[in-house]
């Protein structure tokens, strides 16, 4: 559980900075943002995503001016298990960094 609080407060960190995805950030998508999260949460395999989740946040943060770290290939196993199958993944990551999902 430490970990999966670990992550869970990375993840609101970012959420709360919202300066390299998203400088338009409304009240309104902060709600998407925290309604989707709260899905996530309520996935049983909520641990794994949200790890992948951070990786995929952290790395728009190391690398905020290149495009292909917004992109994710929905056809990716581990994409597929973490992000796809997970409610709230993707329209938070969409509504985060407008993420693309070619």
């Amino acid at each position: 559980m430490v970990v999966c609080w670990q992550i869970q407060i990375q993840i609101q960190i970012q959420l709360e900075l919202n300066v390299v995805c998203m400088s338009h950030v409304t009240a309104a998508s902060t709600f998407e943002m925290h309604n989707a999260l709260a899905l996530v949460l309520s996935h049983p395999s909520h641990v794994a995503s949200l790890s992948t989740l951070a990786r995929i946040l952290q790395n728009t943060l190391s690398h905020p001016s290149e495009a292909k770290f917004r992109n994710i290939r929905l056809g990716n196993k581990k994409v597929q298990e973490e992000i796809v199958g997970v409610d709230g993944a993707i329209d938070f990551l969409q509504v985060r960094c407008s993420f693309g999902m070619p």
